[in-house]
């Protein structure tokens, strides 16, 4: 039903534009038909001249119904901003803003208060704030908002990373220093966890084949301080932030900052800590 709203949309701004291209066509046959009247020493428009100005009319048109269908499909798609269903409107996800989940009010994202979060998406991938909008308004399809709000949401096809939200009788590991023990998030792999300086550095199993036979099998690698460690999965906490469809933590629901580092061998590295 969406394409056949933005079909028939895309239809009438054609029709529009292609009514001003003869209606511009017709002023010019106007006034091929009445006498030149240029000073001495000036120029008179030919026919030709007329016909391409008509021409860039028409290419112009045509560019801007072609425009506003590719920005509009876009913003459905695969978007550079995406939105969420809040209180029946839409507002632009706390993940796209680097903000704590979940959205608890227009102003607040996971816990924190401030007016910046009150935004929502246009259709050409951009942000205004200020308010959020109604479903199936401003290009967006009919009922629903733009982009896509799984990126703001938990996955179980998400890297297998450790975490302190163990279910009964999942294999667990426990380093000095650390009062949490750790399993991985998929409850069934042997979890590998050292201490290193002041880091926790435990790694899960990724349940991919290396890139090369030699090599071992890519994990998943946590690295977190040991007396103030970063949680993934969390559970039971009341704000988290989203990277990659995972969830980070940490105690008193404040902010982690997380960093992904480049390994060789195909691990997926996470650097997380807490204030």
């Amino acid at each position: 039903m969406a394409r056949g709203l933005l079909s028939h949309r895309v239809s009438a701004v054609a029709a529009a534009a292609a009514c001003l291209v003869i209606l511009d066509g017709q002023a010019a046959a106007t006034a091929l038909q009445q006498p030149c009247e240029a000073e001495e020493g000036g120029h008179c428009p030919s026919a030709v001249d007329e016909l391409d100005e008509a021409s860039l009319l028409m290419r112009g048109a045509a560019t801007k119904v072609h425009d506003h269908a590719a920005a509009a499909a876009d913003a459905n798609g695969t978007a550079k901003c995406n939105e969420q269903k809040f209180q029946g409107l839409c507002y632009r996800t706390c993940t796209d803003m680097g903000a704590m989940e979940p959205r608890k009010s227009p102003s607040n994202c996971g816990g924190v208060n401030n007016y910046d979060f009150i935004q929502r998406c246009n259709a050409d991938g951009s942000s205004s704030k200020g308010s959020g909008s109604a479903p199936g308004l401003s290009g967006r399809s009919a009922g629903g908002c733009f982009g896509d709000d799984s990126k703001c949401k938990p996955s179980p096809k998400a890297p297998n990373m450790c975490t302190t939200d163990c279910k009964r009788g999942a294999p667990s590991a426990k380093v000095e220093g650390c009062t949490k023990k750790f399993c991985c998030a998929d409850g069934e792999s042997e979890p590998q966890a050292v201490k290193k300086d002041k880091n926790l550095i435990c790694s899960c199993p990724l349940g991919k084949k290396p890139p090369m036979p030699w090599l071992p099998k890519p994990m998943g690698v946590l690295t977190t301080p040991a007396l103030k460690a970063c949680n993934t999965g969390c559970k039971n906490a009341k704000s988290w932030l989203m990277v990659d469809n995972i969830a980070y933590c940490c105690p008193q629901n404040k902010q982690p900052t997380v960093k992904k580092k480049l390994l060789s061998g195909g691990d997926y590295s996470v650097q997380c800590s807490c204030p």
